[in-house]
């Protein structure tokens, strides 16, 4: 996940260490904060 705070210099040595292992796939996705529009709020009370 990206977008939790990690510096640009950070994610170029992630890269790197991948690169070292010789990764060859790597897929990355960024967190997205829920919407209070879509979430269906239910109160019991």
């Amino acid at each position: 996940m990206l977008g939790h705070g990690e510096t640009e210099t950070e994610i170029i040595i992630t890269l790197k260490d991948f690169k070292r292992v010789q990764c060859d796939r790597l897929t990355l996705g960024q967190s997205m904060g829920l919407s209070l529009a879509l979430i269906n709020i239910v109160n019991r009370c």
